[in-house]
């Protein structure tokens, strides 16, 4: 069988005249035809268009993972904003809870100082002869604490000093003198308050070696309800 030309499908003939290299119909030279028709084959531009056509492709697939990673890039941010946000949203409200836990314990302690500060200015003046006229000047209040093993706080010690005066029995004022007043928390809510506060008013004429001994009582009332808040602890 002889030779088909690819342009125009012509089977060449054993009596056709023409080249062997040229179709005896169309004239086109086989080798021209057969490297148009590769031509076609692999694109309009030859090797090249394939090439191009393969980048095509191949552009093709990597706007897919360009748009992937974009993706990934996007729920990555997406998720640390989530994780920061949920973070600054817990460390917010242990903050205010701090604040508010700080500004409550800043209230009690106010409330126990105003009290206990009343309690002993009415006690203190019912030590004079007319409590009405008590004067008070230098008013200092302060805390302690009695501690137990380790140093743990069992209770709270509260104190007042200053200076007093007050009308005797003739009705005039005998001049300032200073006080200590002292109130030990009582053993269990059930204790009379008052049992436990302790009172002096010192006299002009009391020397430093009274006041010392007044301090040493102190400890030892303070040493006698430690040991009952040791024994009533639970």
């Amino acid at each position: 069988m002889g030779k088909q030309c690819l342009k125009c499908g012509y089977v060449r003939q054993a009596e056709d005249t023409a080249p062997e290299y040229e179709c005896p119909k169309c004239g086109v030279i086989y080798a021209k035809a057969e490297a148009a028709a590769t031509s076609s084959a692999m694109g309009t531009d030859g090797p090249v268009a394939a090439v191009r056509e393969r980048s095509s492709n191949s552009g093709a697939g990597g706007i897919s993972v360009t748009w992937i990673v974009l993706a990934v890039v996007f729920l990555g941010v997406a998720w640390m904003g989530y994780t920061g946000f949920t973070k600054y949203k817990a460390k917010q409200a242990a903050t205010q809870a701090a604040e508010k836990n700080k500004a409550e314990g800043e209230r009690l302690m106010k409330a126990f100082r105003e009290n206990h500060t009343n309690l002993l200015l009415t006690v203190l003046k019912g030590q004079l002869k007319d409590p009405e006229s008590a004067q008070i000047r230098d008013l200092q209040y302060y805390e302690t604490y009695i501690k137990g093993e380790g140093g743990f706080r069992l209770a709270r010690i509260a104190r007042i000093c200053g200076a007093i005066n007050g009308k005797n029995s003739y009705g005039g004022y005998v001049g300032y003198r200073d006080f200590y007043a002292t109130a030990f928390p009582p053993p269990s809510p059930d204790a009379p308050i008052k049992e436990y506060v302790f009172v002096e008013i010192f006299n002009p004429e009391w020397d430093e070696a009274r006041k010392a001994d007044f301090a040493t009582e102190q400890k030892a009332k303070c040493a006698d309800v430690d040991a009952e808040h040791q024994v009533g602890k639970p």
